[in-house]
Order: structure tokens, then sequence, then C-alpha cells
């Protein structure tokens, strides 16, 4: 249950406005301090007429932001890069990449590590769906040879989840 809405008194949010009360002086919870964060907002707002608080931050709009996903897909076998895949498709996508990640590290580790990773690798992803209508490429040596040519022609594979800020991206 939300708590209702209460009204913010105008003669603070002046005092906000001006300068005498701020994050540093005001406590979390009180009037006051809501009266500093209703000040924030209503700059915000003005600052930039036609945008929501939130988009005038820099955040892109609800809907807006194009749903990528990229992943090794076999046959042939290939770096692929699809746009317009569903949140389900993106989340997969990016779970198959951390484990390619993984399985790079294991690799130059070598040894047991190594044996066990593959194997591990090729029974997870060999059951999964395709992600946007593409297999996934599960053998463990071509995998890792896609990855380590990517890195050798300084191609960085950048994987954007989608559920972080627009700032940060996973790279692998």
């Amino acid at each position: 249950m939300t708590p209702a809405r209460r009204e913010i008194d105008p003669a603070l949010v002046d005092r906000a406005r001006r300068g005498e009360l701020t994050r540093a002086n005001t406590e979390k919870g009180t009037p006051e301090r809501r009266a500093v964060d209703r000040a924030s907002y209503i700059k915000r707002r003005g600052s930039r007429p036609g945008l929501s608080a939130r988009e005038a931050l820099g955040h892109e709009a609800g809907g807006t932001r194009p749903k990528v996903a990229s992943f090794y897909a076999a046959n042939p076998a290939q770096m692929m890069t699809v746009e317009g895949v569903s949140g389900n498709d993106m989340r997969r996508a990016g779970y198959y990449m951390l484990a390619v990640g993984q399985l790079v590290k294991a690799k130059q580790r070598g040894g047991a590590d190594w044996a066990e990773s593959a194997a591990a690798f090729r029974a997870r992803f060999s059951r999964w769906r395709p992600i946007a209508g593409r297999s996934l490429l599960t053998d463990p040596l071509a995998v890792v040879a896609l990855a380590e040519q990517e890195r050798a022609a300084d191609n960085e594979v950048v994987f954007d989840s989608g559920r972080s800020s627009p700032g940060r991206r996973r790279r692998t």
C-alpha cells in the first residue's frame, strides 16, 4: 500500500529554489527535504520542456530502446547481431555470451578446468531453443576460436542487456 501523496508547502519550495534548503542541510523524509526534491524536479522539467523528468536526465523514453542481441550462431558459425528481438531472447543471449567469456578464460588457463568447462558449455547450450530463429553455436572449440578471432581483429563485442542503465555495458 503506497502512502498518500502529501502536499508540499510552496514557501518551502521557494526557499529550496533560492538555495536556503539543500540536500545537505535537510533530513530525509522531512517536509524540507521533499521541498528540495520538488524544486530539483521542477528545475529538470523546466530545463527541457516537452520531456519527462526522467528523459531530461538523459534516460531514454520507455519503449524506444532498441532490442539487440549478439551471439555466436551455428550454420554458418559466425557472430550474429539481431535487432528487434524479445526481452527473453536478449536475456538468453546475455547468459550465452557470459558463458562464452568464461569458456575463453577456462581455455586460457587450460588443464582439467577446460575439459569440464567445455563439457558443461556443450551440455547446457545444446538444449536451448534458438534465439531469433538462429541456433546457438555449442561446439566449445569453435566458440573459443571465433572469440579469439574477434579479439585479434580488435572487434570488441559489446552486449547491452537492456536491464542496466544506458551508459553501462557488459563486454565479453
